[in-house]
């Protein structure tokens, strides 16, 4: 079993492996548009539901796309061999008609922050410490691109691994999407089940698809009607189980309607029962802790209903054959 870290160091090495012209983007490589105006170097893998920056893991999100961002509220981590480059970097202003990048420092952290600018003579990004090494350029990459590219940084000074620039986002999108989380029932990012195992509803998880591409439970009343109609497919699954128990002495059937029709009957009703079954079992998969109990309370209330007085083992589960 991997650590988080492993699991990120993993992602990112799969995303340093995705052929050119096409960039990691929600669990795979993407191929970049080549209308984009910043290119495949300058492209981000960013939500469409959002507009924010995916994560390289969890949350997954079918809406991310390689985007050229607003350069002015791209944040980006770097992880370089010199220690006092490494760091989180935000938007100082525009040189060299391109957007200049400077370290935040930690309160408290003694020295002078890194800084990541377009060359315009030499036609370059580079990195460097104010005061450090003569203010000599430590990492410099040669691509000529709307942002400092993520990864193929040379070492000029600087000691190796040289740079990896992973894009997050800035202090004013964070701020606006916590603010728009809050207000809305879901983080707005779409799954059909929780990752990380069960979740109670709130404003900072992804919205559950119900079942069905457009069934997204983005509003508190879509949710709690699902809920419902959990209730109702948990005891409608039982009354099915209990119409399969009617149906049978099957020579009955045979005499009525024939040996052929008799066996019809019997297949489409195994078929829809098994069927509304494994329904009933994708909803529990959600890892929704609502929905799980909804469907429970179904399929409790269905068989006091409907099977209370049949042997426990007279049908195994709803989902599995006996």
């Amino acid at each position: 079993c991997l650590s988080a870290k492993s699991l990120q160091r993993r992602l990112v090495d799969i995303a340093e492996s995705c052929p050119a012209g096409s960039m990691y983007c929600w669990m795979q490589c993407q191929e970049v548009s080549r209308d984009l105006p910043c290119g495949d170097e300058g492209a981000v893998c960013m939500s469409s539901n959002t507009g924010k920056v995916c994560p390289v893991g969890p949350p997954h999100d079918a809406s991310c796309r390689p985007t050229c961002p607003d350069t002015q509220d791209l944040v980006f981590e770097v992880l370089a061999g010199e220690e006092s480059t490494s760091g989180i970097y935000k938007a100082e202003g525009v040189l060299a008609g391109k957007m200049a990048y400077g370290q935040m420092l930690r309160n408290g952290s003694a020295g002078l922050p890194a800084k990541i600018r377009w060359d315009g003579d030499y036609k370059l990004w580079s990195l460097f410490v104010q005061g450090y090494k003569n203010d000599q350029v430590l990492y410099f990459s040669d691509v000529d691109s709307s942002i400092p590219p993520r990864t193929g940084w040379q070492t000029h000074v600087g000691a190796p691994p040289t740079p990896r620039l992973t894009f997050q986002d800035s202090g004013t999108s964070q701020e606006k999407g916590s603010t728009d989380s809050e207000e809305g029932f879901c983080n707005g990012i779409l799954t059909n089940m929780h990752m990380l195992g069960f979740e109670l509803a709130s404003s900072t998880i992804p919205c559950i698809v119900f079942l069905f591409p457009g069934l997204e439970l983005d509003e508190a009343w879509k949710f709690w009607t699902a809920a419902v109609g959990c209730i109702a497919m948990g005891f409608s699954l039982e009354f099915l189980i209990a119409a399969r128990r009617w149906s049978l002495p099957k020579d009955r059937l045979m005499r009525k309607f024939g040996r052929r029709a008799g066996h019809a009957w019997s297949l489409t009703l195994y078929m829809v029962t098994r069927s509304w079954g494994y329904l009933v079992m994708l909803i529990a998969m959600t890892y929704s802790v609502e929905l799980f109990l909804a469907t429970v309370a179904g399929l409790t209330l269905g068989y006091a209903w409907f099977n209370i007085e049949i042997p426990a083992d007279a049908d195994a589960t709803p989902c599995c054959p006996a």
